[in-house]
């Protein structure tokens, strides 16, 4: 991927990200493309969204705003979920939803004013 691109990737990423408060990241590994497509589909009614990042363009885009830290969920392939003006607390309730209707779906954890909540047991405690 040259230069021009990875930047406007990360512009991209920057400007979705920069109002974001509370996000929080899953691996899209085995998961197929109508599954993920129904994933997003549930989300987007929720006001949230899902979108597959680069993990360095990602914590270059996030590099000082109010997510710093958070790229230490970042671990192979990531994809990350957020919704402006979404609370944490509704994230990890959907995410915990999406994980009883697919087994495969890996919760690496969430991330809201500083703190990081990892794995399931973290989304769990971030839900209440």
């Amino acid at each position: 991927m040259s230069k021009k691109v990875k930047n406007l990737i990360q512009r991209d990423l920057h400007t979705r990200l920069d109002k974001i408060e509370a996000i929080a990241v899953i691996s899209p590994r085995g998961i197929n493309a109508i599954q993920n497509n129904q994933i997003r589909r549930r989300l987007v009614e929720k006001k949230m969204r899902m979108t597959v990042v680069k993990n360095t363009l990602a914590a270059r885009a996030t590099g000082a705003g109010k997510l710093k830290g958070f790229e230490k969920l970042l671990d192979g392939p990531s994809a990350v979920i957020y919704g402006e003006g979404v609370s944490i607390s509704a994230i990890a309730r959907a995410l915990l939803d999406e994980k009883k209707t697919l087994d495969k779906l890996e919760l690496r954890g969430a991330f809201f004013d500083g703190e990081i909540y990892t794995g399931q047991k973290g989304m769990e405690q971030a839900s209440k």
